[in-house]
């Protein structure tokens, strides 16, 4: 059992964390290895593609997804993927505590492009900063929106665990208070 006080720890908590959806929240590439169309399992925990292959979320997702709204934190989603609809619907098939897992997100950002773009918008419909928020991906090239835009990136090498969330609040303090003293705001101006 996870020990939520050890993961959130006490300080801030970001207002918002992001998540990128192929190997990150399920371990397929949805517009790769998943053969539309996608229907209901048996159970509302995975899905079956058309050819029977079973895809649900890493073990913790649904768990992590969960505390981080009952603590009021704001959840989005931030994928390029090619299989918008596929995509979508995995996302409004797949449960998280007995409700659809797409009712559990804010606001989401599922269309081929930059994460830039992605979360340029996130932060116009949230009205969120991007220093209060925490972004999980598995593609190391998306750093991009730490170092143009201030969202604190987490690299994600095998689906989110509550490990890498721990990791990830204990360095989005330290991000914040970085860029809080401005030291953050300085260095990113060096690099533009």
């Amino acid at each position: 059992m996870t020990n939520y006080a050890d993961v959130f720890g006490d300080g801030p908590l970001p207002k918002m964390v992001v998540f990128d959806l192929d190997y990150t929240l399920w371990p397929i590439w949805s517009d790769v290895n998943v053969s539309p169309p996608v229907k209901p399992g048996k159970t509302t925990d995975y899905v079956v593609d058309r050819s029977g292959d079973k895809i649900s979320f890493f073990k913790d997702v649904p768990a992590i997804i969960t505390e981080l709204k009952s603590r009021g934190i704001k959840v989005g989603a931030a994928s390029r993927t090619d299989a918008v609809q596929t995509a979508t619907k995995m996302l409004k098939l797949l449960h998280i505590d007995g409700k659809s897992a797409i009712e559990h997100f804010d606001i989401l950002q599922i269309y081929p492009g930059s994460k830039i773009t992605h979360f340029s918008y996130i932060k116009e419909e949230t009205k969120i900063p991007y220093h209060e928020m925490i972004f999980f991906d598995d593609e190391s090239r998306n750093k991009e929106v730490e170092y143009e835009l201030g969202v604190k990136f987490m690299y994600v090498s095998q689906g989110v665990t509550w490990q890498l969330l721990k990791s990830g609040i204990k360095e989005w303090r330290v991000h914040r208070e970085e860029y809080a003293s401005g030291a953050k705001k300085a260095r990113r101006a060096a690099r533009l």
